[in-house]
């Protein structure tokens, strides 16, 4: 099974957010946080997507991941930069199922909001409690509200929303909703 080795890992790694979870098909599930050494699990995890899951995820028709992207989204802080992977055993290897992360943006000065789940395993509840462990981290974390772009044909992301109980507001800018979600207001 999978295991979490500290060889390699930051000090500051938060090994108390590593849980196991059941999802509605009985499957074994654990989140962890992202470590720096998941870039293989990542390229794999995007290999593995639709090209419709990867239009939802980067609003546009992405080939590859960048090694810039490869570093942001590996490397972290775990306060303003968070990332909870959810991963499964496959023929004896590792795998990235999920991946639901923020990210402070200086630039607005706010904290943006990411989720994809590879699509044999949508619509088992991944994406719903991955998302609700997440905020309850980003709470832990300080943050209070996030914000992110959506196609408008992702209904599945609203739905997560909605089963946790946040309010959000959308607003339509250039073809895509602008999300905005207050934390306080999420039940879960």
């Amino acid at each position: 099974m999978e295991s979490i080795a500290n060889i390699g890992l930051p000090d500051d790694y938060p090994y108390d957010h590593v849980k196991r979870i059941t999802l509605k098909n009985g499957r074994n599930v654990l989140l962890r946080p992202i470590r720096p050494a998941d870039r293989r699990l990542l390229i794999d995890l995007f290999r593995r997507l639709s090209p419709q899951t990867i239009y939802r995820r980067f609003l546009s028709h992405v080939r590859q991941l960048p090694e810039e992207w490869l570093d942001r989204f590996t490397l972290m802080n775990y306060k303003s930069d968070f990332a909870l992977a959810a991963t499964i055993e496959e023929n004896g290897e590792e795998h990235i199922i999920s991946v639901c992360r923020y990210h402070y943006n200086v630039y607005t000065d706010n904290t943006e909001l990411a989720i994809v789940v590879r699509d044999d395993w949508q619509g088992l509840g991944l994406g719903k409690t991955i998302t609700s462990n997440l905020f309850d981290i980003a709470r832990e974390n300080g943050i209070r509200q996030f914000e992110g772009m959506l196609d408008p044909t992702n209904e599945a992301i609203t739905k997560i929303f909605n089963s946790i109980g946040c309010k959000y507001s959308l607003t339509l800018r250039n073809g895509f909703f602008f999300i905005l979600i207050d934390l306080d207001t999420c039940e879960e």
